[in-house]
């Protein structure tokens, strides 16, 4: 099996950065490698018309490489996408076919599952392996062999080429004999557990990226306090990863059902012992004080144990655009007593605030104080829920359109659509087809999909451009200058996950890497050496690093020293500065 990709020709793909004819093709370029990474094994060379087709199918538009680009096939495109490091190049085992594989998705795979795994195996043998005795003790750790393929690798050697930082291999007795173990520093060991299901949830409570650094003399002490550290971090991501999967937490007084699952799921039974816990409330309680779970307390008047990543991903995404949507629809107020109500009606279901991690209505708005406030209204002092008002902000790059009223000179077309109750949702659904943002030059590109998508068209409903859009959308949507100088517009929802659950994550782990400090102008070049891609600013609907760190205010600040700085804000994280 041969990968003819094992290293990104650098200079080609700096020659295509800078010589590509138009910046517009280069959201092309993202679009084509989300398409490829649909397909688990990547595509057979021997099979790229099928991009042509399932572009045309998924983008509604042509994909069009050949006069853009210069070249005279597909085939000639993805090695342009070869060159920019946007995919790679693998040959099947099997079959001995060459495949086009997603770079960022074999990077996730690698990231997401591999690493963990690898670092599994390696605290349980001592953080030490036999180089030939490797594949055999993955497969029983695991049940199933190491699959090099849909990690984008060719055997072990490139694996562990692949996965330098989290170890080493060298050479053993008898001569020649080689072993697997885990990296260490010359000067000092770092204790330095990622995983990718952790970075997901950036809980200000929980220390992402923990460092610990141990002088020489200390090593020795410490080495098996700290094997047995690495080693209970990672059971408790497999438990927070265990506990996802149940809906609605898991009843207090059903923690007896994490023993049976953990051992169904994770092949193994979860010793309680190793984890400094005598049963399973502490140690739900241990994950609690870490960040990691969250206890509400439900109908029945039984707390549930559910994972904190969870509870704020439905609260950020699906409950607060949910609220948004009824107050809208209440001209932006809501008696209290008739909320539940009134969110039936809307949602025609009931306002499930277990599922959302919440115990009650005073609950909810304490957590979406963000978007609501509740007053009490004179004379009557019944209570109701406000939207909370907000200016339009028009800052270039950084535009949320706030709500208008429906009577303004350029609304008065659209008032019956603001009482359809699927109209937002329907929008939000288009916008979503659009990977990076949609241009506001492409209104016929997006007129044309909503029709298609509803059956209906948007001059029906007394839209007729972008403009009138934005403003009944108001802050569902996002307005932002691209890197080609163009509008464009993306769904809130999209944009605050992105941010929130990706690259949030992301900036914290590279400040804390650097210390807890970067130079402003070396920020780019940091984030690309660490995380291999480029920092992508239209993916998080972005303009660029100013913007960036506006939107990031609550975890770093910029501060002048001369040279422009960007420092994570103090109380943050527990680091300490790296030795000079």
């Amino acid at each position: 099996m041969t990968n003819t990709n094992m290293s990104t020709p650098h200079q080609n793909r700096n020659i295509w950065k800078n010589t590509m004819p138009c910046k517009y093709w280069r959201s092309r370029l993202v679009e084509l490698q989300m398409l490829l990474g649909t397909y688990c094994y990547g595509i057979p060379m021997s099979c790229l018309s099928w991009l042509e087709r399932v572009y045309l199918q998924k983008f509604n538009k042509s994909l069009d490489c050949c006069k853009s680009f210069g070249v005279n096939n597909i085939k000639q495109l993805v090695e342009i996408m070869r060159d920019l490091g946007m995919v790679l190049l693998l040959e099947e085992p099997e079959s001995n076919k060459v495949h086009v594989m997603s770079d960022r998705m074999v990077k996730d795979r690698q990231n997401v599952s591999l690493k963990p795994n690898v670092q599994t195996l390696l605290d349980s043998n001592s953080g030490v392996i036999e180089f030939t005795s490797f594949e055999d003790l993955y497969e029983q750790q695991f049940q199933g062999k190491l699959n090099y393929f849909q990690y984008g690798l060719t055997n072990l050697d490139h694996l562990c080429q692949v996965l330098n930082d989290i170890l080493m291999v060298v050479e053993a007795n008898p001569p020649r004999a080689k072993v697997i173990e885990v990296a260490k520093d010359n000067t000092f060991k770092k204790r330095k557990y990622t995983n990718m299901s952790m970075l997901s949830s950036p809980q200000q409570n929980r220390n992402i990226c923990n460092q610990i650094e141990i002088k020489e003399d200390q090593k020795k002490a410490m080495h098996s306090k700290k094997d047995v550290d690495v080693l209970i971090d990672q059971r408790l991501v497999q438990l927070e990863a265990l506990l996802g999967t149940y809906s609605n937490g898991i009843p207090m007084s059903r923690l007896s059902w994490l023993d049976s699952g953990y051992k169904q799921k994770f092949k193994k039974s979860l010793d309680r012992r190793s984890l400094g816990v005598n049963n399973n409330k502490e140690l739900v309680e241990k994950m609690r004080c870490k960040g990691m779970v969250v206890f509400v307390k439900g109908s029945d008047e039984e707390e549930h144990v559910m994972t904190a990543r969870m509870v704020e991903l439905r609260q950020n995404v699906f409950l607060k655009l949910n609220v948004q949507k009824l107050l809208r629809r209440h001209s932006g107020e809501i008696k209290f007593e008739s909320f539940e109500v009134s969110y039936e009606k809307q949602f025609k279901v009931k306002l499930n605030y277990l599922w959302y991690g919440l115990t009650d209505l005073d609950d909810l708005c304490k957590v979406l104080k963000d978007i609501l406030v509740v007053e009490e209204a004179n004379p009557s002092r019944v209570k109701v829920i406000k939207a909370v008002k907000n200016a339009t902000i028009q800052e270039k790059g950084r535009m949320t359109c706030a709500p208008q009223s429906v009577h303004s000179s350029d609304m008065t077309n659209t008032n019956m659509l603001t009482q359809s109750s699927d109209f937002y949702q329907e929008i939000q659904e288009v916008l979503g087809d659009f990977y990076l943002g949609i241009s506001l030059s492409h209104w016929s590109t997006f007129k044309y999909r909503y029709k298609l998508k509803f059956n209906k068209s948007l001059e029906s409903l007394g839209v007729t451009d972008f403009t009138q859009l934005l403003r009944v959308m108001g802050e569902r949507v996002v307005l932002f200058v691209g890197e080609w100088e163009e509008e464009y517009v993306m769904s809130a929802s999209v944009a605050n996950f992105r941010r929130e659950f990706c690259l949030k994550p992301n900036v914290e782990k590279l400040l804390c890497t650097h210390g807890g400090e970067i130079e402003f102008d070396s920020f780019e070049n940091s984030y690309e050496d660490q995380f291999k891609d480029e920092l992508f600013y239209g993916y998080y609907c972005l303009t660029d690093l100013d913007h960036l760190c506006q939107i990031f205010e609550n975890i770093l600040v910029v501060e002048e020293k001369g040279k422009k700085v960007i420092k994570a804000v103090k109380g943050m994280y527990n680091l300490r500065k790296k030795k000079k």
